[in-house]
């Protein structure tokens, strides 16, 4: 804003704020929603299919599980899919939890929906984080998609999501170039790092974007 700017002017800074402000509070439920459903099932998969330590055995001393398809219900029922292509579980129980390509569906209950996926994954049950790597991805049913390489999520409370790999986020409000990204308190808080360009469409002369 500029001294000296005129009202047309004014108005079109106001509402492009406007436009950014909802364009970040539609996207900053994703990660975290995303980051529940991976949550559900990396504790819940070994129970799905029994004992861990009765899994199938390879021959590096592996316990794997392949074609991973697990169905549930969120804690507010809410219906949700996982899938991984292999999960693998090197040592004992505590040990880390390698996964290969993840995708994660979670049905609103007031209608609409969320996905994940990601080309390999990696579960620490002691610190309790999940680090996502290739093409991560989040899509909503509101046309809204994030898109980076590498997400690391702190599961404990309250639940974090960060990354320093360049993001890319689209959706009928606008799109957003970044060098980073970090969502804070269950997504109360979401932040665009590095250098950032938004671009937002501009308004049609009596409409609402």
């Amino acid at each position: 804003m500029a001294a000296g700017d005129t009202p047309a002017q004014l108005h079109e800074q106001f509402e492009r704020a406007d436009r950014y402000s909802r364009f970040v509070s539609l996207m900053r439920w994703a990660l975290p929603a995303a980051a529940v459903v991976m949550l559900l099932m990396l504790f819940s998969w070994p129970n799905a299919n029994g004992d861990p330590h009765s899994l199938p055995t390879t021959s590096a001393g592996e316990r794997e599980i392949t074609n991973l398809n697990y169905r549930g219900l969120n804690n507010k029922g809410e219906p949700m899919v996982v899938t991984a292509a292999r999960a693998v579980q090197v040592g004992t129980v505590e040990d880390l939890i390698d996964l290969t390509t993840v995708t994660a569906r979670l049905d609103r209950a007031g209608g609409g929906w969320v996905t994940l996926a990601a080309q390999t994954g990696r579960y620490d049950k002691k610190s309790n984080h999940v680090w996502l790597t290739g093409n991560v991805t989040l899509k909503d049913n509101g046309g809204y998609d994030l898109l980076t390489d590498k997400a690391e999520i702190d599961l404990n409370t309250p639940a974090q999501a960060w990354g320093d790999s360049k993001v890319t986020g689209r959706g009928p409000r606008g799109a957003i170039n970044a060098n980073g990204f970090r969502i804070t308190d269950e997504g109360k808080t979401v932040v665009f790092t590095g250098r950032s360009r938004l671009v937002l469409p501009r308004s049609t002369t009596g409409s609402r974007p």
